[in-house]
């Protein structure tokens, strides 16, 4: 498990300049090498040098999140993710195995769900399953706390104060199905929050 801090104010102050623009060059450079995000320098024919070493920071930030979990980074689609078994009272959770050809299956709209954790190179995508949502909007959040502690360590209390403040706020008793939720590192970063910037359901 990552002992790395999500909120690292160096780590913030670089992210500042990274606008959507630009994220969507640099995602053409990104490349998969040892289990890592690596940056082509090619990108640099097409980015400033201070977006660049920002660039450089948050992949730096996601990749000491992965280095010794059990996260394998698909070449493909660029994405790291894990599947969570969390127990009946919510308290524990189990990692299922993880491999390089792990990959979000399509499920049909309000799906039950599955409890699953997604790196991308500058985001983490979080799926909690129907039982999951509907505790957090209940004030439960054990179980969503045991998925992000297992994954990012114990830094990752503002991610789960998020989705649940997202979950009780903008969708409320409301649940259909299994949801996700995409936290931006870089907009995290600059609004020292956790940012959700899209949601769905599964």
């Amino acid at each position: 498990m990552p002992a790395a801090s999500v909120g690292n104010s160096a780590y913030a102050q670089l992210s500042n300049v990274l606008s959507q623009d630009v994220v969507n060059k640099i995602d053409l450079y990104v490349e998969v090498k040892n289990n890592k995000y690596v940056l082509n320098d090619d990108v640099k024919k097409v980015i400033t040098y201070a977006e660049y070493v920002s660039a450089q920071e948050v992949i730096a930030h996601t990749n000491q999140l992965i280095n010794g979990s059990s996260f394998v980074i698909n070449k493909s689609t660029k994405t790291a993710t894990l599947e969570f078994e969390i127990n009946n009272s919510g308290k524990s959770v189990r990692v299922l195995p993880s491999t390089e050809d792990s990959k979000i299956q399509p499920r049909a709209k309000h799906h039950f769900g599955v409890n699953k954790v997604e790196f991308g190179w500058n985001y983490i995508r979080v799926f909690i399953d129907k039982r999951t949502a509907k505790a957090v909007v209940s004030g439960g959040l054990t179980g969503l706390t045991a998925i992000i502690t297992a994954t990012v360590g114990s830094d990752g209390g503002p991610i789960v104060a998020a989705i649940g403040a997202f979950l009780s706020s903008t969708i409320g008793d409301n649940i259909k199905g299994g949801v996700w939720f995409d936290v931006n590192w870089i907009l995290t970063g600059i609004n020292h929050y956790p940012v959700i910037t899209q949601w769905g359901w599964q």
